[in-house]
Order: structure tokens, then C-alpha cells, then sequence
């Protein structure tokens, strides 16, 4: 064997050693993708089950609390379709209602920004925070907890609802 036949079969070997180097690192690159996008799902499963222990933990302190108690007479007087059943709060009751509805303000302030995030999927998003934010929005304005906020979760509400009166 001279030198050009060796130097060609060096240039073999050589070449496909790139090749086998470029297989593995693609498969390598898969099997990372792959593996991040299940951390992604995880932490989105985790991230909803967090979402719904915050609000059943909040539903369950309202169930026993004076809450409960206040809403079943604002339900008598008409509310949530009437906001104006607020009038007919006593000032404590009010105080304590209105302190309720901004812990209540704050946590969909939050849903909003996690949506936005990417971290709230389209159809919980669609299904049961818009359906929500236009049951408690209107008494979340008589309340005058409209002005505070994040500007675009304020934008949002009023979107959500000028959508539902079309």
C-alpha cells in the first residue's frame, strides 16, 4: 500500500468518524428535547394542581367563614347578576366582603399572568376563568376593586365582559 491509497483510507475512516459523530449528537439532541419537553409537561401538571389547591383551600375558608353567611344574603337580594345588592350589606359586612373579593381580585390577577406566561393552558383559560371573571367582575367593580391591578389583567376583564355582552 503506498502513501496515496493510505492517506485515502485515513480520509475514509476520518470522514466517517464526522458522520458517526453528527448521528450521535442528533440523537443526543432528540433525547434532550425530549426530556425537557416532559420536565415542560410536569411542571404544567404541577402548576395546575397547585392552581386548584389554592382555590379549593380558598373555597373551604370561605364555606365556614362569615363569607358564606354575607353571599347567601347578597344571592336573596340578587346578587351576583345584581351588584347592587351591596347596598344592602351592613358596613362590617361589606368591609369584611370587600376584603374577601380582593384576595379573590389578586388570585385571577394571578391565573391571568400565569396564562400569559404560558403556564395556564387555552382550555381551563377559556372554560373556567372567563366564565368566572364574568360572574364576579361586576361586583368587583360596585366594590371599586376595577382600578387596582395589573393594567393588562384590568384590560382583560373588561374584554372578557364587553365579549359576553356581544
Amino acid at each position: 500500500m503506498n502513501k496515496i491509497d493510505l492517506g485515502q483510507t485515513v480520509a475514509i475512516f476520518a470522514n466517517i468518524g464526522v458522520i458517526a459523530g453528527i448521528v450521535f449528537l442528533a440523537v443526543e439532541v432528540r433525547q434532550n428535547t425530549e426530556s425537557i419537553d416532559q420536565s415542560r409537561r410536569l411542571a404544567m401538571a404541577e402548576a395546575y394542581q397547585s392552581r386548584a389547591n389554592a382555590t379549593m383551600e380558598i373555597m373551604f375558608q370561605l364555606a365556614g367563614s362569615e363569607h358564606s353567611e354575607i353571599e347567601a344574603q347578597l344571592v336573596e337580594y340578587g346578587w351576583p347578576g345584581n351588584p347592587g345588592a351591596l347596598a344592602m350589606l351592613s358596613p362590617s359586612e361589606r368591609i369584611s366582603y370587600t376584603n374577601t373579593e380582593i384576595a379573590r381580585w389578586t388570585h385571577f390577577d394571578n391565573l391571568h399572568y400565569q396564562y400569559q406566561q404560558g403556564y395556564v393552558d387555552e382550555e381551563f383559560y377559556r372554560y373556567n376563568f372567563e366564565g368566572l371573571v364574568q360572574r364576579f367582575a361586576p361586583t368587583w367593580k360596585a366594590l371599586g376593586l376595577g382600578t387596582g391591578g395589573r393594567p393588562t389583567f384590568r384590560a382583560e376583564v373588561e374584554r372578557i365582559l364587553s365579549a359576553a355582552a356581544d
